[in-house]
C-alpha cells in the first residue's frame, strides 16, 4: 500500500510537489517548536542576570577605548561613564591592553553612585533608586565588572544633575554632537577648574598638559525630557 506524505496546505505551490516523505515536515515543525522554547528559556534566564556580567559584552565595549588609543597612543588618562560596568570594564581592558600606564577614571551621577560606594567600601553595593537625568546610568555593577574595576580604575568622579545638564548643552551647542545626558557624565568633571590637577597624573616627558580621552556612550535622548 502506498504511503502519502502530509503536505502543509499553506506551503507555496512550487514546493508542494517536492515535499519529502516519511514525516520530515513533522520533524521540522518539532525542531522549530523546540528551538523556540529553548530561545524563550534562554531569554528569561538572561533577563534575570545583570546583562553586563558577561565577558562578551565587556569585550565588545572594549573596542571604543582600543580605537581611541590606536588613534592617540600617548593618552595619559581615559574617562568613561559607569552604570552596570560593562563599558568602564571594557575601557580598562582595552586601554591598558595597548598602553599599560594609562589611567582610567569612571564617572557617575551623584544620584546613582553605587559604583563609587562599591569601590570605596570594597564590597558590591546595590542601587536602590536612581533619580537622575542620566537614565542610561541607572543600573548596578555586576560581580564580574566590579572585580575588573577594583583592579584597574583609579577612582570614580561624581557629578551633579546641574553639571550633567550644563555639559550636555555645551556639547550640543559647541561641538555640534548630539549626546545623551549619560554621555555628558564623562565630560562634566573636566569642566571644573581643579579636576585635572586632582587626578594626580604623572608629568609628561615633553612638559605639556596631560592628554585626556573621554568616551561618549551614546546619543539616545528624548528631546521632550531635556530641561533646555
Amino acid at each position: 500500500m502506498a504511503r502519502r506524505s502530509r503536505v502543509d496546505h499553506h506551503a507555496p505551490k512550487y514546493a508542494r510537489g517536492k515535499m519529502p516523505r516519511r514525516g520530515r515536515l513533522r520533524r521540522a515543525r518539532h525542531f522549530l517548536r523546540t528551538e523556540s522554547l529553548r530561545a524563550r528559556r534562554n531569554c528569561r534566564a538572561h533577563s534575570k542576570r545583570n546583562r553586563y556580567d558577561d565577558d562578551r559584552i565587556i569585550a565588545g565595549q572594549a573596542t571604543a577605548a582600543k580605537e581611541l588609543l590606536e588613534e592617540i597612543p600617548d593618552l595619559d588618562a581615559v574617562l568613561a561613564p559607569v552604570s552596570g560596568g560593562g563599558l568602564l570594564s571594557g575601557t580598562c581592558l582595552g586601554a591598558k591592553g595597548i598602553r599599560a600606564g594609562v589611567r582610567v577614571f569612571g564617572c557617575e551621577p551623584e544620584r546613582a553612585d553605587d559604583a563609587a560606594r562599591s569601590l570605596a567600601s570594597g564590597t558590591l553595593q546595590s542601587l536602590e533608586s536612581a533619580d537622575t537625568i542620566a537614565d542610561g546610568l541607572r543600573a548596578s555593577l555586576a560581580p564580574r565588572t566590579f572585580a575588573i574595576l577594583r583592579r584597574h580604575v583609579e577612582r570614580i568622579l561624581l557629578v551633579s544633575e546641574e553639571e550633567i545638564i550644563a555639559t550636555t548643552r555645551l556639547v550640543w551647542e559647541r561641538m555640534k554632537i548630539i549626546i545623551e545626558p549619560s554621555s555628558a557624565v564623562a565630560l562634566a568633571p573636566l569642566l571644573r577648574a581643579d579636576t585635572v590637577a586632582s587626578l594626580d597624573l604623572p608629568k609628561r616627558p615633553d612638559g605639556g598638559a596631560p592628554k585626556l580621552g573621554v568616551i561618549f556612550s551614546g546619543g539616545n535622548v528624548d528631546l521632550s525630557s531635556l530641561p533646555f
